[in-house]
């Protein structure tokens, strides 16, 4: 298990039994305990699942009925996982299965999370720097 995953799981019982803004402190918590300058939030390249741990995160913040702090968590994991998706598309097709990895991660942040959870404009604002990359 990913460690942000602890996180993550904590505050999504606590959201379950509508203690949101413990949730929020447990994620704060998270966020300081795992830094991104010692622990990036994109580490794709070691295969951990420690990105679906920071999209869960996000996740329970927005079900935490803290906007600001997922649009800020999943800003900031974007602008990380936009440096892979460029170095993988960069160099496809040998790195075809990372850069597809990537591409998921963003696409199910943009569509599964974000915009499931009425912020349709920072999810098209993710999907349109996705697309900027790969020119669909």
């Amino acid at each position: 298990m990913a460690y942000r995953d602890m996180f993550a799981s904590v505050a999504r019982e606590l959201n379950r039994n509508g203690r949101h803004s413990e949730a929020v402190e447990i994620l704060d918590m998270g966020q300081n305990v795992m830094k991104p300058q010692q622990f990036p939030l994109d580490i794709t390249y070691l295969h951990l699942g420690n990105e679906m741990a920071v999209i869960s995160m996000v996740e329970q913040y927005y079900k935490a009925g803290a906007v600001e702090k997922a649009r800020d968590l999943a800003r900031r994991f974007v602008d990380e996982m936009m440096v892979s998706l460029k170095f993988f598309y960069s160099n496809y097709p040998a790195d075809k299965t990372d850069f597809e990895s990537v591409a998921t991660y963003l696409f199910y942040l943009s569509d599964d999370v974000v915009a499931k959870n009425g912020d349709e404009e920072f999810a098209k604002e993710v999907t349109s720097r996705i697309d900027s990359i790969v020119e669909l």
